[in-house]
């Protein structure tokens, strides 16, 4: 055969990348799963009843309370956590937490726990003689649970030039904690006369200057509190010892 006469050869037809694949065999449907057989319900039994009738269930209660009052402190705890079972057994109801075993030494307030938030913020001095006269003016004009900041030199430390700058920064850092988690809407700010603070950091004023620089302190505060935080109220407040009390005065 002459080389003219030779035919030519067919191409092979390459693939091409875009050449749709054959289909997949479509797949094997799973038998249906039976339904589920819905459990039998429990009959539960008939409610407890109250072990006491009605009409004395007040008795009843006084008569626990005070048997939790007489109780010695070092037993006050268990007394309570007693006192919660018996009223709970009294109505016929479940108890209101489950017993817990405390150790001689454990002392459980008479005071009921809330969960509930305050709204309110007191930032006063740490000095001692003061307390029970703080708690006594706050439960009066101010709330029966409000947070509270004590330090020396009362709200002076939010003023890094009254007091000192590291003591501004933890306060700041403890306010805006409590701020924005406690959504606060008031701050209290309570000073005091004879403030050992003052006559520490300032030896060479007299009584009256010090007491001049302690208002100016509050209300320096005061308008840094407003200035970071707007939407709040700051209330300042000065304690002063008066014929064997303490009197409290606003400062505008």
């Amino acid at each position: 055969m002459s080389k003219d006469e030779r035919k030519p050869r067919e191409p092979t037809p390459l693939r091409s990348f875009f050449t749709r694949p054959p289909p997949l065999p479509p797949p094997v449907k799973a038998a249906p799963e039976p339904p589920e057989q819905a459990e039998p319900s429990v009959q539960s039994g008939p409610p407890a009843k109250p072990a006491v009738p009605a009409p004395l269930v007040p008795l009843v209660e006084r008569a626990i309370e005070a048997a939790v009052a007489a109780a010695p402190p070092k037993y006050s705890g268990l007394a309570r956590a007693a006192a919660d079972l018996a009223e709970s057994a009294l109505k016929g109801t479940p108890p209101t937490r489950a017993p817990v075993e405390l150790g001689d030494d454990a002392h459980v307030t008479r005071e009921r726990w809330e969960d509930e938030l305050p709204e309110s913020l007191v930032i006063c001095c740490s000095d001692g003689r003061y307390h029970a006269h703080f708690e006594e003016y706050v439960r009066t004009h101010l709330s029966e649970r409000p947070d509270m900041i004590a330090l020396p030199g009362e709200p002076a430390t939010l003023d890094g030039w009254g007091s000192s700058f590291d003591h501004e920064r933890v306060l700041e850092l403890s306010l805006r904690l409590m701020v924005e988690s406690h959504r606060l809407r008031a701050i209290w700010l309570i000073a005091h006369a004879e403030c050992a603070f003052y006559a520490h950091k300032h030896p060479g004023l007299s009584g009256e200057a010090r007491l001049e620089r302690q208002n100016a302190d509050l209300r320096t505060a005061r308008k840094r509190l407003l200035e970071r935080w707007p939407a709040l109220a700051v209330h300042c407040v000065f304690a002063t010892p008066r014929d064997g009390h303490v009197a409290f005065e606003p400062v505008r």
